[in-house]
């Protein structure tokens, strides 16, 4: 299990349970964790769709993109 850091903000103590998907959902539970709360995003296996979405370069690859990328920043995911 990850180690836990202390959140500070007007959410902390709050857990958020993420079942949303594509862009508007987990874009709230990153505005949720910017917060302090403590959001757990729960996803397909296959993962969110956005994560193949967005402009990348070359060096990013297909399976991420940089949408998601920042999204997933401040949730932990299961």
């Amino acid at each position: 299990m990850p180690t836990e850091k202390a959140s500070t903000g007007s959410l902390a103590g709050i857990r958020v349970i993420d079942a949303s998907r594509v862009l508007g959902g987990p874009f709230c539970g990153q505005i949720l964790a910017d917060h302090g709360a403590d959001v757990i995003k729960i996803e397909p296996p296959m993962g969110d769709e956005t994560r193949g979405w967005g402009p990348r370069s070359r060096a990013t690859p297909p399976a991420t993109s940089s949408a998601s990328t920042a999204i997933s920043a401040t949730c932990r995911s299961t």
